[in-house]
């Protein structure tokens, strides 16, 4: 049942700050069933899925302010990682993952 919510899940919700500099948001985590991310910035943020540092010109996806990203079935496990376009300093990207038990 990898990748699909069945059965009581555990939601963990984090936050990450802004910045210009990649960061890992999430890390690998094999009994991942979803995840929900909202970037609550002014600026936009580019998500890589994939370990290691990326910049701007190289991403999975551009999630631009306010906006949010859900998978509600999720077969990628691995890391998260994101950059954003400016460097603001208030905002971040709120981050719940939900697992299978």
């Amino acid at each position: 049942y990898q990748g699909q919510i069945i059965g009581s899940l555990t939601g963990t919700l984090s936050a990450v700050t802004p910045s210009i500099t990649a960061r890992r948001v999430l890390g690998e985590n094999i009994r991942r069933a979803g995840v929900t991310f909202f970037n609550d910035s002014a600026a936009a943020a580019y998500l890589k899925f994939g370990s290691g540092s990326f910049t701007t010109g190289s991403y999975s996806v551009k999630l631009a302010d306010q906006a949010t990203l859900y998978f509600d079935q999720l077969v990628y496990v691995g890391e998260v990682w994101a950059i954003w376009n400016t460097g603001i300093t208030t905002g971040s990207m709120m981050i719940t993952e939900f697992e299978n038990p």
